[in-house]
């Protein structure tokens, strides 16, 4: 099952990017101003702005990030690999449905995520989205993250497909 459509997809794949001790729904609703900002969370969009054109976008007020520098030049790295590997959509990064390892993988590939915003990429993909990911035996908690098992009856794992 996938419900998410490819606006919903790279705006999911930069709320992990932008995820970095701020509010999950501050994050949500940045993302969403962004995107009405450029027109729509595509790499068309993205990247038709020189960096300097992109920071001023992200540092309009509201600010996108706080960290306005480093994460306007992550998110058009971003969208530049979301591009050349992912045909610009987001949803071919679990689509069909592959291993939890491998989404771990690809979504490691991205600047600025590592394994922990991977991780919870993943529970927040399985968990809030509906998202098949096949179960491949690993131990995919979130750890350090209290807040977002929190919201799942304490549940700290994704919710994995058996083959």
């Amino acid at each position: 099952m996938n419900r998410l459509t490819r606006e919903q997809a790279n705006a999911l794949l930069l709320e992990i990017l932008l995820s970095q001790q701020v509010n999950s729904n501050l994050i949500r609703k940045n993302v969403a101003e962004l995107s009405k900002r450029v027109g729509g969370l595509s790499a068309k969009n993205i990247l038709r702005y020189t960096d300097d054109e992109f920071a001023a976008i992200f540092s309009e007020k509201p600010a996108i990030h706080r960290f306005v520098n480093r994460m306007s030049r992550q998110t058009k790295q971003l969208f530049l690999l979301l591009d050349e590997k992912y045909h610009d959509d987001a949803r071919t990064i679990w689509l069909p449905a592959v291993a939890a390892s491998e989404v771990i993988d690809r979504l490691q590939e991205f600047p600025g995520i590592g394994e922990h915003k991977a991780r919870v990429g993943l529970f927040v993909l399985t968990r809030e989205f509906g998202v098949h990911v096949m179960n491949d035996d690993g131990d995919y908690a979130v750890k350090g993250c209290e807040k977002l098992p929190s919201r799942y009856d304490g549940v700290d794992t994704p919710l994995l497909r058996n083959r």
